[in-house]
């Protein structure tokens, strides 16, 4: 039992935290109380980059908390609409895209615009709030040192990025979706 736990233990962190493990996409009304900015925007430059993630490995004796370095990429768009927050120019978002378009996310194109919803990266080590209770002491377990080293290097990175489990899409089709995201943000 003792060798099986690690191992069902990052096998759930994994399925809450990567790309792929969504099992349906979010509502528009969830989606937009969610996301930290949704704008409509042209893509004006990709460029690779590197973010660093905590991660649990599976060993028998216990898992231990360590770094890993994902290659990214940096999507700047050149905002058309911005609907959360209000005023923005130009943003960029990290994507591990390699993952995204692996699991059926949307692929990013220069110059095609995309309607996104970009979530705030939250700090290393810190609890997700959707964590079961069960993972919650894994995640007590976060060494604060690692958590500083992971913040440090990602400092000169945007802080937002999307992911498969986003709604993020081509702006294409979306002219109901962008209606609905008005009239539920015009109101905050």
């Amino acid at each position: 039992m003792q060798r099986i736990l690690p191992a069902f233990v990052v096998l759930a962190l994994c399925a809450l935290a990567a790309p792929g493990s969504c099992t349906e996409r979010p509502t528009v009304t969830s989606a937009a109380a969610d996301a930290s900015a949704i704008f409509v925007g042209k893509i004006s430059k990709i460029t690779r980059g590197k973010l660093a993630i905590g991660v649990l490995s599976s060993e028998p004796e216990g898992g231990r908390w360590g770094k890993e370095l994902r290659e990214v990429d940096v999507v700047t768009f050149e905002v058309s609409e911005s609907l959360k927050p209000k005023r923005v120019a130009t943003l960029e978002i990290v994507i591990d895209t390699n993952a995204f378009v692996g699991y059926g996310g949307t692929s990013f194109h220069k110059e095609q615009t995309y309607l996104v919803y970009a979530f705030k990266r939250r700090h290393a080590g810190s609890i997700p709030k959707a964590l079961p209770d069960f993972l919650r002491s894994v995640y007590k377990g976060y060494p604060r040192a690692l958590a500083k080293e992971i913040d440090l290097f990602n400092k000169n990175i945007s802080p937002y990025g999307s992911s498969i489990c986003s709604r993020t899409t081509s702006v294409n089709g979306t002219e109901v979706e962008l209606e609905l995201l008005r009239l539920l943000l015009s109101k905050k």
